[in-house]
């Protein structure tokens, strides 16, 4: 039978093709298919975060800054994770490990050595980087499970290492390593608005180069490692070769994130870069959406941000301090545990499909086209 509404839809495709059209919607040129915001709003609205960021540091008072700064550490560590995990499909658990070898590399150095800091800004990538490239050689014959077992094995490794090396150093460093902030003399390192600026332009330039790297020969080849090694090995990709790649790229991201976590708070302790701190990376890129390097973002702000919301939540509800000292600890366990358990069931594209749906919805906010259902 003749549907009368048929026609309507018709004319409500044809206008929605027209104004998005019109409106630039559809990128055909080849540099604006390979920009990162290819459409005029995504330009402005780049820029507007930016200014915003610079400012931020002469508006929010220096313990809020130290959290941000927490969450730009967050953020470095969880778009390594992401390239490994989400673009190249190894599962891995050393995230913290290798946070830790950048970290205890550059304290090892420093009092050893005495080296400069132009030493350590090669020696640490470098050295996270070599290990990274040791994890890969068990990678190699290693999928799923087998290969996360592997990996957490490397955890241990690590984390045994640095708590012997912290042993030797005698009682009193088991309370922590004093870092020494880098001997460059006219930057203010006691502030905590210079350690912002510091890992915004980190971040930046982690992101550029990890969106630059996906869009290359290596990360296609890394998505084909992920979909299928027969397949990739039949296209001619070098599937050793790429696993070593990957696994040395992201070490030495990793490694560079934890040497300049314990910078921006001076001391190095192997309690911090334990096992939940390695959960914790692998929540942050499956929340915010695995393998989208905005996902990385949206999802260390997300995890490093929840404590703190549940915290002023409770000031808010007025309760007392016992209540919220027997309350907070496991009330953030669970909300943690429950909402990655509710983005693997109802969200596997995490934060960042959420935010690609709503960028749709408004994109065809003005036409939008009612199913046949």
């Amino acid at each position: 039978m003749f549907d009368q509404a048929e026609p309507s839809r018709i004319r409500s495709r044809l206008w929605l093709d027209l104004w998005r059209g019109r409106l630039g919607r559809l990128p055909t040129r080849p540099e604006r298919q390979i920009s990162i915001a290819p459409s005029p709003l995504g330009q402005i609205a780049i820029l507007v975060g930016l200014l915003l960021a610079i400012a931020l540091p002469q508006i929010l008072p220096a313990s809020y800054l130290r959290v941000a700064v927490a969450a730009q550490v967050a953020v470095l560590a969880s778009i390594a994770t992401t390239l490994l995990v989400g673009t190249a499909g190894q599962l891995s658990l050393a995230g913290a490990a290798f946070m830790a070898v950048g970290a205890f590399t550059g304290v090892a150095l420093q009092e050893s050595l005495d080296v400069p800091f132009a030493v350590l800004v090669v020696a640490i990538p470098l050295a996270g980087a070599l290990l990274g490239a040791f994890l890969a050689v068990p990678a190699l014959r290693l999928r799923g499970l087998y290969l996360v077992l592997a990996t957490l094995g490397f955890h241990y490794i690590v984390s045994y290492t640095t708590r012997q090396y912290e042993a030797s150093r005698g009682a009193a460093a088991l309370a922590g390593l004093i870092l020494n902030p880098p001997d460059i003399g006219w930057i203010a390192w006691e502030r905590a608005g210079t350690w912002f600026y510091i890992m915004l332009a980190m971040d930046i330039g982690a992101t550029l180069f990890a969106l630059n790297l996906k869009r290359s020969r290596f990360g296609r080849g890394w998505v084909a490692l992920r979909e299928r090694d027969i397949v990739a090995t039949s296209l001619g990709i070098a599937v050793g070769q790429q696993k070593i790649l990957v696994f040395s790229v992201t070490g030495a991201i990793l490694a560079i994130a934890g040497a300049l976590s314990s910078m921006t708070v001076g001391v190095v302790s192997s309690e911090y870069f334990s096992i939940n701190l390695a959960i914790q990376i692998l929540v942050m890129a499956v929340i915010g959406g695995l393998g989208s390097i905005l996902g990385a973002w949206l999802g260390a702000m997300f995890v490093v941000f929840l404590p703190y919301l549940i915290q002023v939540g409770f000031i808010l509800l007025d309760a007392s301090g016992a209540a919220q000292l027997d309350l907070i600890a496991p009330i953030q366990l669970i909300l943690f545990g429950a909402i990655t358990i509710a983005f693997l069931l109802f969200e596997p594209s995490g934060l960042s499909g959420i935010w690609l749906r709503i960028q749709r919805y408004f994109r065809h906010w003005p036409l939008r086209h009612v199913s046949d259902e």
